[in-house]
């Protein structure tokens, strides 16, 4: 999924993303939580959302984003992403920001075979 996010973004003249493997593993956990508590949303069943998870895995950031999806395949995934509105504060904005410099992408398989697949996007803090 990293390669397709860099596509878009290269597409539409942003600078790649670096992968991080740290929001990874929060995006990874966040998408199996799901999973494994029957939900699908950006905050999850203690109250947190993104900014939280990252902060409760000591990742230190200055901005922070997520896209969340259930479908059968990431490309499917990441085309439903880009087919959304531009110019709209949306799962393509995430992913097109110019403010974020990093990503991890986490994707689980549920029981009945469906991908829940969870992109978190930041901007770590300046000499961090």
């Amino acid at each position: 999924m990293l390669a397709l996010i860099n596509r878009d973004r290269r597409e539409a003249g942003a600078p790649a993303l670096r992968w991080s493997a740290q929001l990874a593993a929060v995006a990874l956990a966040h998408s199996e939580d799901m999973i494994r508590q029957g939900y699908f949303g950006h905050v999850d069943r203690e109250g947190r959302s993104v900014s939280g998870r990252l902060s409760a895995a000591g990742i230190s950031w200055e901005a922070a984003g997520e896209n969340i999806a259930i479908a059968p395949t990431i490309s499917q995934a990441e085309t439903e992403f880009m087919d959304e509105p531009r110019n709209e504060q949306n799962h393509r904005w995430n992913i097109l920001h110019s403010g974020y410099t990093e990503v991890g992408v986490g994707v689980a398989r549920a029981r009945n075979g469906e991908l829940y697949i969870t992109q978190d996007f930041m901007k770590g803090l300046a000499g961090k």
